[in-house]
């Protein structure tokens, strides 16, 4: 994890620079057409984010539908398949990096935009 934080950090992923990658997303009025969530929303309620896609997609969904997307969606499940997917858990990031990497990482950030870390808006 260090050294995607040291690609980041000099602009060297897919995705960079980083900053405006994120910045674009900031840029993104609400629109009607979009749903915006987080990946803390998904952990805090999977059903719930489970529903509001439905909804959001006018597509029915029962009950017995929503737990079958839970189980089949859970870590364990998709963990032997990805080698990308790590503990799942946010905040995760405190036991895979060291304070110096965090406090650069911060600093860094700090000085490119004004969005805080988490996505809101």
């Amino acid at each position: 994890m260090e050294e995607h934080f040291e690609q980041i950090l000099n602009d060297r992923t897919w995705y960079t620079p980083y900053r405006e990658h994120v910045l674009n997303y900031q840029r993104i009025p609400d629109y009607p057409n979009i749903l915006y969530l987080t990946y803390e929303e998904l952990l805090a309620d999977k059903a719930g984010v489970i529903k509001q896609t439905a909804k959001f997609l006018n597509t029915p969904i029962t009950e017995e539908q929503v737990q079958k997307l839970i189980d089949h969606s859970k870590l364990r499940k998709c963990k032997p398949t990805d080698n990308f997917i790590r503990k799942g858990i946010v905040g995760d990031h405190k036991n895979a990096m060291s304070e110096e990497t965090i406090k650069r990482f911060d600093e860094w950030w700090a000085q490119r935009t004004t969005l805080k870390p988490g996505y809101n808006k």
